[in-house]
């Protein structure tokens, strides 16, 4: 089922934070060398007009949940925009990825919208959702919008780092560093230290059951 992508899911603050990406091996998450590496970094604080505590949650929301691996940009919309004194406009990034293992949608390939832009001289981002990249592996939950791309439900909680060699997923809300953008998909989490409102890391054995038992509701 296709929803209409709506801006309105995250309310921009734009007071822009400026830094230089450091050069950071982030493990799962962002492949070495990081793409960001010696770029200025620019952020947006975004407050998300929804949040989702469970699985179960996601679910009710999402047209495709699986594992992707981005391969590319399809294209940058309104590029620069936000460097234009009283634009509305944010610059935002299609991606491709293929389809690692679908869990929910029998897609193959999609086209992933985020909000955001990277040049040859920075990197425009969202603070707690930092664009992804080639190469990268992610577990996604997302709506498919009007024009036939897919939109990762409020960022940070429908988008799950990988680490492959354990076969674990973290949620992006719990593995980001929000000042250097970096993922760290091998970091490990006490129950005490999850935030409120934030899934718990599990196998992606562990992910599939839960949407499948979701599914069967």
């Amino acid at each position: 089922m296709k929803r209409r992508f709506k801006a309105a899911m995250l309310a921009l603050a734009l007071g822009l934070c400026s830094c230089f990406a450091l050069s950071a091996c982030s493990a799962g998450g962002k492949p070495a060398p990081d793409p960001d590496a010696g770029l200025r970094r620019q952020v947006m604080h975004a407050s998300w007009a929804k949040g989702y505590a469970s699985v179960e949650e996601l679910m009710a929301d999402t047209d495709f949940a699986g594992l992707i691996e981005v391969t590319g940009v399809v294209r940058v919309e309104n590029s620069g925009a936000h460097l234009s004194e009283g634009s509305m406009a944010m610059p935002a990034t299609v991606f491709s990825a293929r389809v690692l293992d679908a869990a929910a949608g029998g897609q193959t390939e999609l086209e992933i919208y985020m909000t955001g832009e990277r040049t040859d001289e920075e990197v425009f981002e969202l603070a707690d959702d930092p664009l992804m990249a080639s190469g990268e592996k992610w577990f996604i939950f997302a709506r498919q919008n009007d024009n036939g791309t897919y939109t990762i439900l409020t960022g940070p909680c429908g988008r799950f780092a990988y680490d492959e060699a354990q076969q674990r997923l973290t949620q992006l809300m719990i593995a980001v560093d929000q000042e250097t953008g970096a993922v760290n998909a091998k970091a490990k989490v006490n129950a005490d230290e999850i935030p409120n409102g934030a899934i718990p890391p599990m196998t992606l054995a562990e992910m599939k059951d839960k949407i499948a038992e979701a599914q069967a509701k």
